[in-house]
């Protein structure tokens, strides 16, 4: 999933999942999560090695935000 893609995704969520009082701080703390995702932290979310680099090389494409 593209930066883009995710955005969408969790807007979309949010405004399904979340009371309208908490939906904007939540999306900013979605987003802010997934902007810190690193080599040494991928593991907490129960994503494999092999995920997290599939992952990566496609959230890394700028073209795709």
């Amino acid at each position: 999933m593209t930066r883009g893609a995710a955005s969408k995704y969790i807007l979309s969520w949010t405004r399904k999942n979340i009371s309208a009082e908490d939906r904007e701080r939540f999306r900013e703390l979605a987003e802010s999560d997934l902007l810190k995702v690193h080599e040494g932290k991928f593991a907490r979310y129960l994503v494999t090695p092999s995920e997290f680099v599939a992952w990566s090389a496609v959230w890394a494409d700028k073209s795709g935000v």
